[in-house]
């Protein structure tokens, strides 16, 4: 009959639902040297409880806790983060400054060819060239989309 008592309280303590008065009682049974031997492998857990609950301090800590400087390091992050803002507007002035020089100098434009037949024929090349890429990169779309006409019928 202890047995089944004893398993009733563990399956209560083990789920959280005992009472401190069962816990009592278990700690009292495991502190026993007549332990059932379907318990021995629990009786180390309630003589450590055991064990732990006599310790008691040696002395008493006479040193207050360290406080940290909590205000300081918030001005700090404060100002470090308004430096930052003034040196980024810093670099924007002077970047745009810097724009503004370049862009009031002036560009000579001098052309690249003398015969404006050879230009023409240049530019009528690399024209000939774009065009023959992106008729290909058509042909290659269309090829695409023709493989999925089928999906497009199965769907519709």
């Amino acid at each position: 009959m202890e047995t089944d008592n004893i398993k009733i309280l563990l399956d209560k303590y083990w789920a959280g639902e005992s009472s401190m008065e069962e816990e009592r009682s278990l700690k009292e049974y495991f502190s026993n040297d007549q332990v059932d031997p379907a318990f021995e492998a629990i009786r180390p857990l309630f003589a450590f409880y055991k064990q732990q609950g006599e310790i008691t301090m040696a002395s008493e800590i006479n040193h207050k806790p360290r406080v940290e400087p909590v205000a300081r390091i918030h001005n700090l992050r404060w100002l470090i983060n308004v430096a930052a803002t003034v040196l980024v507007f810093i670099a924007l002035f002077f970047a745009n400054r810097y724009q503004d020089e370049r862009a009031t100098e002036t560009y000579i434009f001098t052309d690249t060819y003398d015969d404006p037949k050879v230009a023409y024929q240049e530019v009528k090349e690399a024209l000939l060239f774009v065009s023959a890429k992106m008729n290909k990169g058509l042909s290659k779309a269309d090829q695409s989309l023709d493989k999925m006409e089928p999906l497009d019928n199965i769907l519709n």
